[in-house]
């Protein structure tokens, strides 16, 4: 993770130019050592709101703009809030508290419950930091922490901006790999149709049309009088798209044969030939 501490030391060296206090130079300084000992390139999200949210005793929550729980940290001395109460990562907070929160262009501390929403007495004495988590001006989520009667102050919220970077780097490296993972499975649906004739790309495309979903089980004679296409053209391309990874298939005897997709971009690619195939 060399570029997420090139940027980190750069942080850091800001932070040391406006005079960090000794008690703000051990917080970060607890974090660094948490990047330090990671492996590779990942973060374990939930562990970095752990440490963080027992440095600044609070209840932590890093979503994403839909809402989607990227890591949580459940302080015991800060008593969840009902409408904030998410468990693992995965889960999705309240859709009116997280348009509120993303809402919020620029960190905002010591905010109010009632700005989120949330209006019950019993959360009055609640004082919330909103961090906007922002890469190349795109938002892309929110940390979200809260304890009780103890308002945030500047070494808190200088804190909470190096966790957000770090978060940042993050989610960009997670967009980075999922944009090379769609390559590959694009480069990887092109050979497969390249291997296919004109008949069996149509014969594929009508074959997977029937499915309706990502899997199911396929008839090939019902497909093949349906769209008066030859039982032998769906079968070929069904081998070839197996050979190829793309799909998955399985003979299942007079049932039929069942299909898995693998790959999702196999329907769009097809779609895409039909047209050519009809012009030529």
């Amino acid at each position: 993770m060399d570029s997420g501490l090139t940027v980190c030391t750069i942080i850091l060296l800001y932070i040391a130019g406006v005079m960090m206090s000794a008690q703000l130079l051990d917080r970060v300084n607890r974090v660094s050592r948490f990047l330090r000992n990671g492996t590779g390139f990942s973060i374990d999200t939930d562990e970095l709101c752990h440490i963080f949210g027992k440095l600044i005793k609070s209840d932590i929550i890093v979503a994403d703009d839909k809402g989607v729980i990227l890591g949580i940290y459940d302080n015991p001395d800060v008593s969840t809030i009902d409408c904030l109460d998410v468990a693992v990562q995965g889960d999705v907070l309240n859709e009116d508290i997280n348009e509120r929160i993303m809402s919020v262009l620029s960190t905002r501390e010591n905010v109010h419950s009632s700005m989120l929403g949330i209006e019950s007495e019993e959360y009055e004495q609640y004082e919330f930091l909103i961090i906007p988590i922002d890469i190349s001006g795109e938002r892309l989520g929110t940390i979200l922490t809260y304890r009780i009667n103890n308002q945030y102050e500047v070494d808190d919220i200088i804190l909470g901006e190096y966790v957000t970077t770090i978060v940042s780097l993050e989610l960009l490296h997670g967009m980075r790999d999922d944009e090379e993972n769609a390559a590959q499975k694009r480069k990887q649906v092109g050979l497969a149709i390249h291997s296919l004739s004109h008949s069996e790309i149509y014969a594929a495309y009508c074959a997977l049309s029937a499915l309706k979903k990502t899997k199911g089980i396929l008839i090939v004679s019902r497909v093949a009088g349906e769209y008066g296409i030859t039982r032998s053209a769906i079968v070929n391309s069904i081998k070839k798209l197996n050979s190829a990874g793309v799909i998955k298939s399985k003979s299942m005897g007079v049932k039929g044969t069942a299909i898995i997709i693998q790959n999702e971009y196999i329907m769009e690619a097809l779609a895409s030939r039909i047209p050519e195939m009809s012009d030529n």
